[in-house]
């Protein structure tokens, strides 16, 4: 039954995504080459955790959407927090105030988030089946599920209108206070 909820929870966020924003995804213009995995494991900072010192595994480097970028990057922000909207808003805010993000891919930035978040839990799955001795490819899985739990908790519309809100506000608060920023990898 877990498993079968679990298939449920992925393609409730894949309905959402082909039905409100994959048109407006793909025909977005703007492209760079991004990391396409910046999470925890692949960002190095300093000894005292204040400055982002470098970036590793470039094994999923590719060209495609800027959004995704920033997108990815917010993915892993979520997981673990008690609001992972917050989270992806502080790490977007930031981001935006280095490279202004055009309203289009705001519009789609958290659906894309929340499905870097099921090809995350997905792909353990898969290669835990595959391998199941490696426990690495399980380290943001459980994570991964709970975020998602959470995320379909919330009206679909609620994160877009945040991040629109927290990126325009004028008493906003400084992105990633008490982390390290990813602003200065995107």
């Amino acid at each position: 039954e877990n498993g079968a909820y679990k298939t449920r929870l992925v393609q409730y966020f894949l309905r959402v995504y082909e039905t409100r924003v994959k048109s407006q995804h793909t025909a977005l213009p703007r492209e760079q080459c991004v990391h396409n995995d910046a999470n925890d494991y692949n960002v190095l900072v300093s000894e005292d955790e204040k400055r982002i010192v470098g970036i590793i595994d470039f094994g999923d480097l590719v060209n495609t959407k800027l959004v995704n970028n920033i997108a990815i990057a917010g993915a892993y922000a979520m997981l673990g927090k008690e609001d992972p909207i917050a989270s992806l808003a502080a790490i977007v805010r930031g981001y935006h105030e280095q490279n202004p993000l055009m309203k289009d891919e705001i519009e789609v930035l958290y659906l894309c988030s929340c499905l870097r978040i099921c090809h995350s839990v997905v792909s353990s799955a898969y290669e835990h089946s595959r391998d199941p001795e490696n426990k690495y490819v399980l380290v943001s899985a459980k994570q991964g599920w709970e975020c998602l739990q959470k995320l379909m908790k919330i009206p679909i519309e609620s994160p877009t209108n945040k991040l629109i809100t927290m990126i325009t506000s004028s008493d906003r608060q400084p992105c990633c206070s008490s982390a390290p920023s990813f602003c200065s990898l995107m």
